[in-house]
């Protein structure tokens, strides 16, 4: 499924959001990132972080299970306590 990378600009802009965290499912699919998962995050994060606005995560999601992509290392944040900072 294609996703509106300018609706997601324009609700975080919109909303007055700091941050903004993804997520979404594979459908009988496995729970990590896709190819275009990781190509179509690192775009949105580039674009939302031209408007000072942070990706914080993109979470995949398949049955039970789950990945972050944070954790995974495929977004540019390092975690430091409880607060996010870029590499």
């Amino acid at each position: 499924a294609r996703v509106s990378v300018r609706k997601i600009c324009e609700t975080a802009i919109i909303s007055k959001s700091p941050n903004v965290i993804l997520a979404h499912n594979h459908p009988g699919g496995r729970a990590y990132p896709s190819g275009e998962d990781i190509r179509a995050t690192s775009r949105l994060q580039g674009l939302l972080k031209m408007v000072d606005i942070d990706l914080v995560d993109h979470f995949i999601i398949a049955g039970n299970n789950w990945k972050s992509m944070a954790q995974m290392g495929e977004l540019s944040v390092t975690r430091v306590s409880d607060r996010m900072i870029e590499r």
